[in-house]
């Protein structure tokens, strides 16, 4: 006999705006040279 546990966990995660201006990496602007770096970083 097997018992399953079937509750279900909330995502308790939040999206914030500041998320939309995450760093670009060196890589990815090497591939793209017109590619311009988030502010701030």
């Amino acid at each position: 006999m097997y018992i399953y546990n079937t509750t279900a966990l909330a995502d308790t995660r939040k999206w914030e705006n500041k998320n939309y201006w995450l760093p670009i990496s060196r890589t990815e602007i090497n591939k793209a040279p017109k590619l311009k770096q988030n502010p701030g970083y």
